[in-house]
């Protein structure tokens, strides 16, 4: 899930080292709308999840939930590390992204269709996967620096 990404908050250290400075900006300023943004998917996926008509799911997603994370890729795009390791960072979190909106929509073609959901929950496993590695590549670096995640 996207929890997450709700917890990133600011970091504590000091030094002019250029990996530092890059990863510190990145989330003390350009993840911040991210996590604000991915608290909204949270909540909408939340509120997804305890529709039980179908068309109502159908239409709920198309209109709310997909839109908030394209709304959310697109403020990624936004995002230019300098170094390397913040690179890979933002481009795990885009991936994990990416991945929850196409379970997002093969859902929809699933309930559709009439279909198992199965590859829906794959594909949202692939997230979470991505996601769990962002958290996993953010902690390390962070102690890599001498750094915080608070």
């Amino acid at each position: 899930t996207l929890t997450a990404i709700m917890a990133l908050t600011v970091l504590t250290g000091c030094g002019s080292d250029p990996l530092e400075d890059d990863f510190v900006k990145f989330f003390n300023t350009d993840m911040v709308p991210i996590s604000e943004k991915a608290g909204e998917i949270q909540t909408a996926t939340e509120e997804w999840s305890a529709l039980e008509d179908e068309n109502a799911m159908i239409e709920y997603a198309n209109n709310t939930l997909i839109p908030l994370v394209d709304e959310t890729l697109d403020l990624m795009e936004d995002i230019n590390p300098e170094t390397d390791e913040v690179k890979s960072l933002k481009n795990t979190f885009q991936t994990g992204l990416s991945a929850y909106k196409e379970a997002f929509e093969m859902a929809v073609s699933d309930l559709q269709t009439g279909g198992t959901m199965e590859e829906p929950m794959a594909k949202m496993e692939e997230a979470t996967a991505q996601f769990d590695e962002f958290d996993v590549e953010s902690d390390a670096l962070a102690d890599e620096l001498g750094l915080e995640l608070e």
